[in-house]
C-alpha cells in the first residue's frame, strides 16, 4: 500500500507540472514549428503511431534518449516494410538465427534491395535513416556519459570518463550542425570566495584533460552538454521521421482525408 494519501500524491504531480510547465510549452511551440503536433507518423500503422504518441510526448517532457529510440524504431518499421513491399522479399531475409536484425542491418538490406530492383524510392531517404541510426546508437542504446560512483576514491576517473563522454557528442553535433556546435561551444566565469573572477571555455576543459577546471565548473558543462545537445539531438531526430513518413506516404494521407 502506498505511504502516500491521494491528496499528498496530487499535490506532488500539480508541483511537478507547475514547475515544468514553461518549458513544455516552448518545447510544444518547438514541434509545432516542424509540422509536429500531438504525434508523428502518417504511415497507417498502430504500432509506428503508438511510438510517434511516445517520441512527442518524451519531447515535451524533456526525455531525449527516449524520444530518439522511439525515432529510431518508427524509421525501423517503415524501412521493414518497405523491403517487405520490394519484389523478391521475405521475412525469413529480415531475421537471423530466428532473431530479428537490427535497424543498422535493415538499412544495408534496403540500400542493396534497392539497387538489386532498381528502384529509387527510398534514395532519398536511406542517408537519413542511417544518421538516425547513428544517433540512436552513439546516444539512446549504447552508453554515453559512462558514469561511476562519486563515492570511488579515484574521481579524476570519473572526469576524464564525462569529459570522453561530452567529446563524443560534441563531435556527432558538429557533423550534423557547425552552427549549433557552434553555439554550444560557450565558457562561463566563476567567482571565488575571494571575488576572483576566471573564465573557463569549454574546448579548454575538452582538450586538456590534464588540467581539469575545478570539479563544479565540469559538472556545469556536463549537464549544459546533456541538456542541449541532447535535446538538438532529439529534434533532429524527429525531423528526420517527418521527413521520411511524409516524404513516402504524406501524398497517400492527404488525399485520404480530402476524399473521406
Amino acid at each position: 500500500m502506498c505511504p502516500l494519501s491521494l491528496e499528498e500524491r496530487e499535490k506532488i504531480i500539480k508541483d511537478i507540472d507547475s514547475r515544468s510547465f514553461q518549458k513544455r510549452v516552448e518545447r510544444l511551440g518547438e514541434l509545432h514549428q516542424i509540422k509536429i503536433e500531438r504525434n508523428v507518423g502518417v504511415f497507417g500503422s498502430q504500432r509506428v503511431w503508438e511510438y510517434g504518441n511516445e517520441a512527442t510526448h518524451n519531447y515535451l517532457n524533456g526525455s531525449y534518449r527516449s524520444t530518439i529510440f522511439c525515432c529510431a524504431c518508427i524509421v525501423d518499421h517503415i524501412f521493414r516494410y518497405e523491403y517487405l513491399s520490394m519484389p523478391g522479399s521475405t521475412l525469413a531475409d529480415l531475421r537471423q538465427k530466428n532473431t530479428e536484425i537490427t535497424f543498422g542491418k535493415v538499412i544495408e538490406k534496403c540500400e542493396i534491395k534497392c539497387i538489386e530492383t532498381s528502384s529509387n524510392r527510398l534514395d532519398e531517404y536511406i542517408s537519413k535513416a542511417k544518421l538516425l541510426n547513428k544517433i540512436r546508437k552513439k546516444v539512446a542504446v549504447h552508453p554515453l556519459f559512462i558514469d561511476i560512483p562519486e563515492e570511488l576514491p579515484n574521481s579524476r576517473l570519473k572526469d576524464e570518463i564525462l569529459i570522453e563522454g561530452m567529446n563524443s557528442i560534441l563531435n556527432l553535433v558538429k557533423e550534423i550542425s557547425p552552427s549549433e556546435y557552434a553555439r554550444l561551444d560557450t565558457g562561463i566565469t566563476s567567482t571565488d570566495v575571494e571575488g576572483k573572477n576566471t573564465r573557463y571555455e569549454l574546448k579548454d576543459i575538452l582538450s586538456k584533460p590534464a588540467s581539469f577546471a575545478p570539479r563544479h565548473i565540469l559538472f556545469f558543462f556536463i549537464g549544459f552538454i546533456e541538456w542541449n545537445a541532447l535535446q538538438f539531438l532529439a529534434y533532429e531526430s524527429l525531423k528526420i521521421v517527418r521527413d521520411i513518413d511524409l516524404g513516402l506516404y504524406g501524398k497517400k494521407y492527404l488525399d485520404s482525408i480530402s476524399s473521406s
